[in-house]
């Protein structure tokens, strides 16, 4: 699955599609470190918060990537999560307290997202050559 949504992943940020950027980004790192998660040993049925806490209390990811993961989810979660325009974390707060467009703001957040997955398979045990 994580190589299928890698891909996609990348072909929407290529193409501008920022949301699905996001998501399939998160995706990916959801599976891939689940997936690392059952080869040690653990086996369950977390959400994306749940497994990077593991991962990072197994020592399968550093503080740093946590924190940079962490960033990735909250970005995510304003689109899969329906809230009150302008609750707290929702891209129309964010709006709210800025000068950028949605646009402006939609690929940041795909940025942050394609450069947090490309951070991860560069590294051992996810990329062949690291």
């Amino acid at each position: 699955m994580s190589s299928l949504t890698f891909e996609e992943a990348r072909r929407a940020y290529l193409h501008g599609l920022d949301v699905a950027t996001v998501l399939l980004a998160q995706t990916t790192l959801e599976h891939m470190l689940g997936g690392l998660l059952r080869q040690v040993g653990h086996d369950g049925n977390w959400g994306f918060s749940e497994i990077l806490n593991r991962s990072r209390r197994e020592g399968l990811i550093t503080e740093a990537e946590f924190d940079l993961f962490d960033r990735l989810r909250v970005a995510r979660n304003p689109y899969v999560h329906a809230k009150p325009p302008l609750a707290e974390g929702t891209l129309g707060r964010r709006l709210a307290t800025t000068d950028d467009s949605p646009y402006a703001l939609t690929e940041a957040d795909a940025t942050l997202a394609i450069t947090t997955l490309l951070r991860l398979v560069q590294r051992h045990p996810f990329s062949p050559v690291a």
